[in-house]
């Protein structure tokens, strides 16, 4: 069984609705992913990562932290919603995937995404001409498509 998503973005406190956006658990900049302690950094590209100890029900997992945009706050929120048995994921803007003119979500997203179901999946940014568009359309980098 997946174990469905938190209810707001581990750095920013944000939820999904407020954001508008797509819930990231890893990009090549930043993420936070769930592990068993053995085997904490497999797969998660060019450590340092942060490794953190979830305790309780689940003192055999650990999550791993990457990037630069992890504060004590976000590690602590994350652990604590790990702790409750969800996925901590962080929204596209805390994860660098926000717009630099209005600071709202890229259109496109790339990276693993983590759906209502618990369920993540790749997401690839094509077409990549288009990657950084906003979703925004008060914004001058508006892509103006249909989600």
């Amino acid at each position: 069984m997946k174990r469905p998503p938190a209810d707001t973005c581990c750095l920013c406190g944000r939820t999904i609705e407020q954001v508008d956006g797509r819930r990231m658990v890893a990009t090549s900049a930043a993420g936070v992913m769930r592990r068993h302690a053995n085997d904490p950094l497999r797969g998660l590209g060019n450590p340092p990562a942060q490794v953190h100890r979830i305790g309780g029900k689940f003192k055999d997992m650990v999550l791993c932290f990457w990037g630069s945009c992890w504060t004590e706050q976000g590690i602590s929120r994350a652990l604590e919603q790990a702790r409750q048995g969800l996925t901590p994921w962080i929204c596209q803007p805390c994860a660098g995937h926000g717009c630099p003119e209005c600071g709202a979500p890229h259109f496109y997203t790339y990276g693993e995404v983590l759906h209502d179901d618990g369920k993540i999946a790749h997401a690839a940014a094509l077409p990549v001409g288009n990657a950084k568009r906003c979703i925004n359309e008060n914004c001058s980098n508006y892509h103006g498509g249909e989600r």
